[in-house]
């Protein structure tokens, strides 16, 4: 059954986004991509699960250095983000979007993706939660799930640390 779900899911994604029923930026022309600012906790994922490392960096010491305030959010790229024809807003951006929430950043930017952009990355719509959590996946075999709707600003800097430890070795 649950497998159905899911097939179900993106099979619905997929003729969303070849029938042109999503939006971009809240109008109907793709042609029209402008920078936001967006409640963090109004973004879903669309991915089921996203690994902690990637090339040199790694989400949980991206997410420790933007709460430190070494790294700043305009200093990473935008998050791009599209809107389903019931006006959910999905990430296509899921690491950054990770590292922001567990920084605890409330507010992120925003670009709206491109249709080519959406139809390129169509295959990561493996959500079994409506986008409600993912699971980052950390070195042996630990996975820490994020919560789309979760406050985690009330996270200290020490904890958030302390998490890092713990599922990153």
């Amino acid at each position: 059954m649950r497998k159905a779900k899911k097939l179900l899911l993106i099979f619905t994604f997929i003729i969303s986004v070849l029938s042109g029923v999503f939006m971009l930026s809240g109008q109907a022309s793709a042609k029209t991509i402008s920078a936001n600012n967006l409640p963090i906790n109004n973004i879903h994922f669309m991915q089921s699960t996203a690994k902690n490392k990637t090339g040199d960096y790694t989400v949980l010491d991206n997410a420790v250095a933007l709460k430190e305030g070494t790294l700043k959010p305009e200093e990473l790229p935008q998050i791009r983000v599209w809107r389903d024809k019931d006006k959910k807003i999905w990430t296509l951006d899921h690491r950054r979007l990770i590292a922001f929430k567990l920084a605890g950043i409330k507010n992120v930017s925003v670009r709206w993706a491109t249709e080519d952009e959406i139809k390129h990355d169509a295959f990561k719509m493996t959500t079994p939660n409506g986008g409600e959590a993912i699971d980052l996946l950390c070195p042996n075999s630990k996975t820490l799930t994020v919560k789309r709707a979760e406050d985690y600003s009330v996270w200290s800097l020490e904890y958030l640390k302390q998490i890092r430890s713990l599922y990153q070795g």
